[in-house]
This record gives C-alpha cells, sequence and structure tokens, in this order.
C-alpha cells in the first residue's frame, strides 16, 4: 500500500498525506512543514494541529513545525522583512518517500538555492528536510552554502505540542542552563529547575545541546526531544494578552499547546563557509507516565 497520498487545495498548496502502520502525519510542500503528527498508540495527536492556520502563499502556517531559516526572529537590519525567514513561506520540492526497515516513512524535501535568492534577502544556500514519522519522529535538516562568500544564518525547527493545559505541564533538561527573555526586553538570566507556566514566557536558552521533556499529566504522557546539531532551545507559550492579539491563534487555543523549539539564535548562529554543510537534526519519543 502506498503510504502517502497528494491533497490539491484551491489555493494551489500541496499536502502529503501519510498513513503508515505507525502513524498518520500531514506536511505542507508550502513552507516544508510537518503540520501534523499522530502516532497510532497515541489517543491524541503529539504536533499541535492549529484549527485557525491560514493555508494562503504568503501567509506562515502557525502549526506543526515550521522551518525558520535563515534568520530566527526579526530580521537584524531589516524591520519590515518576515519574522523567522522566508523558509517557512517558500515552496518545496518532495524529492523522494521511502519505508525504513521498522515501518516507518522517510520523506525528502529540498528548497533550491535559486528559491533563496529570490526570496528578498537570501543567502546561496540550498536546503534539505528529511522527515521520517514513525512512532517517534525526526527531522533533518541540512545546509549547504551553494556560494562564493561565507554565510551566517540562524534558525529554528519551532515545534507547537499539543498539550492538555499550559498550567499542568513541566519541562525539564535546561536547569542551569544561560537564556534571554524576550518578554522582559532579551533580559538575560539562568534558569533554575524545571519549566513551570503561569504568565506568558519567552526565552531562547543558550549553549545547550541537552534533551528536554515536556511532561504532561494531563495527557498521561511525556515528550522526549533529543537534538544535534543544535546549541539553543526556544520554549514559547504566548498566554491570554498576546494571543488574542494574534490572528490566527486568538484567546481560544493558547492553553493547548507550547513550543519548544531546537535551535541556533542569538549568540549560537551558524557560519558556513563556500561548500561546506551543517545539519540540525531532533528526534521527538513519546511515552506513557
Amino acid at each position: 500500500m502506498n503510504p502517502i497520498t497528494l491533497e490539491h487545495l484551491a489555493n494551489g498548496i500541496t499536502l502529503v498525506k501519510v498513513d503508515n502502520a505507525l502513524a498518520t502525519a500531514i506536511i505542507s510542500l508550502y513552507g516544508g512543514q510537518i503540520i501534523e503528527w499522530h502516532p497510532k498508540a497515541q489517543a491524541t495527536p503529539v504536533l499541535w494541529f492549529n484549527p485557525k492556520a491560514v493555508f494562503e502563499s504568503g501567509t506562515p502556517i502557525r502549526a506543526g513545525v515550521p522551518i525558520c531559516w535563515p534568520w530566527f526572529g526579526p530580521h537584524a537590519t531589516d524591520p519590515t522583512a518576515n519574522s523567522h525567514g522566508y523558509a517557512r513561506l517558500c515552496q518545496w520540492t518532495l524529492t523522494s518517500v521511502s519505508a525504513t526497515d521498522n515501518g516507518a516513512t522517510e520523506l525528502v524535501l529540498t528548497m533550491s538555492d535559486d528559491t533563496s535568492r529570490q526570496s528578498g534577502k537570501g543567502v546561496r544556500a540550498t536546503l534539505q528536510q528529511r522527515i521520517t514519522i514513525g512512532d517517534s519522529m525526526a527531522i533533518d535538516l541540512t545546509t549547504t552554502n551553494t556560494g562564493d562568500q561565507d554565510i551566517m544564518f540562524t534558525e529554528a525547527l519551532h515545534a507547537y505540542f499539543k498539550i492538555s493545559d499550559i498550567e499542568q505541564i513541566s519541562i525539564t533538561g535546561l536547569s542551569g542552563c544561560d537564556y534571554s527573555d524576550t518578554a522582559a526586553g532579551r533580559r538575560r538570566a539562568k534558569q533554575s529547575g524545571e519549566i513551570t507556566f503561569s504568565d506568558r514566557l519567552d526565552r531562547v536558552y543558550l549553549n545547550t545541546s541537552s534533551e528536554c521533556i515536556v511532561r504532561d499529566p494531563g495527557l498521561e504522557r511525556r515528550i522526549k526531544i533529543t537534538k544535534t546539531g543544535s546549541l539553543s532551545t526556544v520554549v514559547w507559550n504566548p498566554w491570554l494578552e498576546t494571543a488574542t492579539k494574534i490572528k490566527d491563534l486568538g484567546a481560544e487555543h493558547w492553553r493547548e499547546m507550547v513550543c519548544v523549539e531546537s535551535a541556533n539564535a542569538l549568540d549560537n548562529a551558524v557560519q558556513l563557509s563556500p561548500g561546506q554543510q551543517h545539519e540540525i537534526s531532533v528526534t521527538y519519543i513519546v511515552e506513557t507516565i
């Protein structure tokens, strides 16, 4: 049985739907991002599928794991540039689909350097993303400098996780790490103990390759986030006041999502010489508690 089907939306966006023995998933070729992952052993999807997500060219899809590249957050010098870069606003190409030995499905997506250069503030680089869909999920994003000059970039795999209630979860793995607190004017501080939520939280944890765990008693599970090639971890929940100002989020759904992003941001920017590559990888594993 073919594990994938294609759905062509009226606005030109193509969705790749995966259904294998282990999980279902949906990937948008616009933005090159997975927008839903539901292991069949789980009662609830692991990635948050935003019911208010907008599927229109020129608008990022706020769901799943958007690709932030070649900058994270606002552009360093141009306040009119799109937040989080342009990879999530470009058309990607599905170049291969294969089955792994354990029954998972591996998809490879690419974004060419022509696409990159045509996107305004582009750099001479290609992107290749390998997504593995099974009872666990992995993303490997490789940047290749195809130009004749050094490039520097920041990036994030901006994962939105489905949770029971933001005030009931906790995140471990970052105690002792320094962070930049975006909600407090980028003030620097050090994390002490686990992360819990009682207000807006928007932090970039620096110089950390540690595994993180999202513990969710309400859904009786924990999500293990293991990464390589990433020295930053971003944790975000907008809380009510900020969520109401975001038109594709609103007051209804902020409690049921949290972002834990594997990244290279701020001090952890990546520099590549011509011909060099950099790979950032993350694996998500769900366990019962």
